[in-house]
């Protein structure tokens, strides 16, 4: 819904077909994205929708979760690489560890800190970029707090009747 400079806005409307992972002989999410062999099966969100914020180049997107009555019911920052542009989309790889952020903007707690430090401990993620997602989480948290984030442009956002379900392009699936 807006792709500038400085913001990348994507919104996922209910019903819209996308891609989950799936462990690779069981119908279970895989405990960890980055340790372990999955696969992908297609899914339909489900919910009121939800709109994904993500400055350029940045390590974190925030997720807003939208409710059945059209209204954001939570915040959320997912700490990741940095959206990658590709000829379909975007890309970008989940750090597990992740934000939640209450309902009125004025609270936060951490959310997969456990998957997160096993993460560490394997040695999928280094403890230099471990502390540096901490601190960019918190940060931003914290903006989020004092109403100078990038979500305050969108807090009151809602999408137009004309935004559907997308599909899936062809070559999706082609890396």
């Amino acid at each position: 819904i807006e792709d500038t400079p400085e913001i990348i806005a994507l919104f996922m409307a209910p019903s819209t077909i996308y891609m989950h992972p799936r462990e690779l002989n069981s119908d279970k999410v895989p405990r960890h994205l980055l340790a372990n062999e999955w696969r992908l099966i297609e899914k339909s969100w489900i919910g009121g929708g939800a709109l994904y914020l993500s400055k350029r180049d940045a390590p974190y997107m925030i997720i807003g979760f939208r409710s059945n009555e059209k209204v954001f019911e939570r915040w959320y920052i997912n700490l990741q690489d940095p959206f990658k542009r590709t000829n379909l989309g975007f890309d970008y790889l989940d750090m597990e560890l992740d934000v939640e952020v209450a309902r009125d903007l004025k609270s936060y707690n951490l959310k997969d800190e456990k998957k997160f430090e096993e993460l560490i401990e394997m040695g999928f993620i280094a403890d230099e970029k471990a502390n540096f997602l901490r601190k960019t989480g918190f940060s931003v948290a914290e903006e989020i707090k004092d109403g100078t984030s990038i979500i305050e442009k969108w807090k009151d956002w809602n999408p137009t009747d004309g935004i559907s379900p997308a599909s899936l392009p062809n070559g999706w699936n082609v890396i």
